[in-house]
């Protein structure tokens, strides 16, 4: 973010820009930064009551006058669950398996109002929102029955099917909200949030930041975030979703901790806001090589002087100096000139004093890393992969070019099923085999691994290992039949559906980086020609009959297949309807979806068209129609 802030001001320096945050504490930095002004408030519409809760007590937190010592005072007692609850669906006392009273605590504000329960894992918040279903009375069941009935029918048409955890709960108008979730899943879970259908949602501490989910009452399950204990601003981001302005008169929070932390969570409500620092300084050079490289090659820079101003109004020099941002900036060009990214032409003047001026040309090897977003510490690596991948490349299955396009990143960021590896391994055809035997994978190692045994790997062949595992993800996603493509491969390499949507989305974005990358690079000419179908089909995660329907702006893959059912093959079949005809043929379609969706299908015909029409006229006017009669 700083990078593209730079960029943009030193372009166009008048423009204005307008931030906001309600964790940072170094504002005055961040002023100097965009060259803005500071306004600070502590008014909040809605006021926020909040407690902590150390066994069944309930403490009010209140600061000592002047913004002292933070005090807790003893409100009130929860009880356990009431008699009428006293037994859950396990055949279990509600109080053997809810020993914090978390029921109790929901059922003071929902259905009537809603909550938040934020939970330290994934895994916590499922079982979390299974608990308070065995707990909770069934009357809640009964409250918004069709709304909730259709919230399932609505996940099982547009998500491709109903997770059973949510079968379960949003009878009861609960649901869990985290990252095992597909993106439609998330989405319409959202919305039936904020439209009343659901009056609770357990999530982790992602959906704090960046998600406009407001509750009556916010619940935080645990003052920790997986082994990890809470920072002060993750707290407030966490019960700054408690009372909106016309949602309730009063927010609340309440925090349930352990009296072994009682000390600790004091310091939550008087610590300090986090600090918003630079990261161009970072990991070495190499975050400022990039962004030196990008600016190069955006040619808003092409000397050292024209590197010392721009260096001159980034965050960096304002929090670390300008001499240290000189340093890391000739470590940077360094950098840039070892890897064969820039070369650079130093002349030299004497005035009183002698003084060097450089001037940087960006190389073809630059231009590609630039153009396709490839990181400085990653693109040699990248070339030299493409270079090799090139000379044996097989062809005869896709498998080879979906190996490519997995980001190392991604491949570190994973642990494979060993198990689960092997035995999709053993089941390839004999040509998909020849590909895994190119790339230089033993299927002998991963039978050893498979059974628990193996010798430790090297680097680069766990990159190689790894990268094959999500190639093999991708390969059975793209095979398998659309409608229930991403359940069926989280199942058959046993992770969550919101791993594999991560999975497919990053493995897409580097392939169309790959795109950019192989076209400023003659000598990759082949993959640049391959390249691009394999960045299609990934991006739309979708056999080819569902891509020419997805290319309309707005549908995914659950709407386009739905479309499909009905007899819509393309754009033209969907603008060559009526919305009411749109809605008479697709189950559960608003008709005010019904008119965005044949609106956007128009226009987007529309732009093709326009496309066609200006790339006639600059042909008509190299060859005159006349003319071109005459010679025909």
């Amino acid at each position: 973010l700083e990078s593209c802030l730079a960029k943009i001001v030193s372009a166009s320096p008048k423009i204005q820009f307008v931030g906001m945050s309600a964790t940072l504490s170094n504002t005055a930095d961040l002023a100097s930064f965009l060259r803005a002004d500071v306004y600070c408030s502590d008014f909040r519409p809605v006021k926020l009551r909040e407690y902590v809760k150390f066994g069944k007590c309930v403490y009010s937190v209140t600061h000592e006058q002047g913004g002292g010592e933070v005090c807790f005072h003893l409100e009130r007692t929860v009880q356990d669950a009431t008699p009428a609850l006293q037994r859950c669906e396990r055949g279990s006392s509600c109080s053997a398996i809810d020993s914090d009273q978390l029921t109790a605590l929901v059922c003071e504000v929902i259905p009537e109002s809603s909550c938040l329960v934020f939970c330290p894992s994934k895994k916590n918040c499922q079982n979390v929102a299974l608990l308070l279903v065995d707990c909770l009375p069934s009357a809640l069941a009964q409250v918004k029955q069709e709304a909730r009935a259709r919230l399932l029918q609505v996940l099982g048409s547009e998500a491709a099917g109903v997770c059973p955890i949510l079968s379960k709960t949003v009878p009861y108008g609960i649901a869990y909200h985290h990252s095992g979730l597909t993106a439609d899943e998330r989405r319409i879970i959202e919305e039936a949030y904020l439209d009343g259908s659901l009056c609770l949602l357990t999530c982790t501490s992602t959906l704090a930041a960046g998600i406009n989910l407001p509750a009556k009452r916010v619940v935080l399950r645990s003052p920790y975030v997986g082994d990890k204990f809470l920072s002060h601003s993750q707290y407030k981001q966490m019960v700054g979703r408690a009372g909106r302005s016309g949602l309730c008169r009063e927010g609340e929070s309440i925090l349930i901790a352990g009296q072994q932390d009682r000390a600790k969570v004091a310091g939550l409500f008087s610590g300090s806001h986090d600090k918003c620092v630079s990261s161009l300084l970072m990991h070495g050079s190499t975050f400022l090589a990039s962004l030196v490289l990008a600016l190069v090659g955006l040619k808003l820079v092409s000397s050292s002087a024209e590197l010392r101003v721009f260096m001159g109004s980034t965050l960096a020099s304002v929090q670390c100096g300008e001499g240290k941002v000189a340093d890391s900036c000739r470590q940077a060009l360094d950098l840039l000139v070892s890897g064969g990214y820039i070369t650079v032409a130093t002349t030299a003047r004497v005035t009183g004093e002698r003084e060097e001026r450089s001037t940087y040309q960006i190389t073809p090897l630059g231009m590609a890393a630039y153009k396709g977003c490839v990181p400085v510490e990653h693109a040699q690596g990248v070339y030299r992969a493409l270079r090799k991948a090139q000379d044996c490349l097989r062809l005869s299955t896709e498998l080879h070019l979906l190996h490519l396009v997995v980001p190392h990143e991604l491949a570190h960021a994973i642990q494979p099923n060993w198990f689960v590896f092997f035995q999709n391994v053993i089941n390839l055809s004999p040509e998909e085999l020849k590909v895994a035997e190119t790339i230089g994978l033993s299927i002998g190692y991963l039978s050893k691994k498979a059974t628990g045994l193996g010798s430790k790997m090297t680097e680069e062949a766990k990159v190689t290992y790894h990268c094959f595992y999500i190639a093999l993800i991708l390969r059975l996603l793209l095979s398998k039949p659309a409608s229930r493509a991403i359940w069926s491969v989280a199942d058959e390499f046993m992770c969550s559906r919101g791993f594999i949507q991560n999975v497919v989305h990053t493995s897409s974005s580097f392939a169309s980086c790959l795109v950019h990358f192989t076209k400023e690079l003659p000598e990759l000419w082949a993959l640049h020609l391959l390249l691009p179908s394999v960045a299609k089909k990934l991006a739309y995660t979708a056999s080819g009959d569902l891509l020419p329907l997805m290319e309309i702006p707005g549908v995914k893959q659950g709407r386009a297949r739905q479309l499909l059912a009905a007899g819509f093959s393309s754009a033209s079949d969907v603008a060559s309807t009526t919305p009411e005809d749109l809605c008479l043929q697709i189950e559960h379609l608003y008709l005010k979806n019904a008119k965005r969706l044949v609106q956007a299908a128009k226009a987007m015909l529309a732009d093709k068209a326009e496309e066609l029409y200006e790339e006639a006229d600059q042909l008509m006017n190299v060859v005159p129609y006349s003319k071109l009669m005459v010679q025909l």
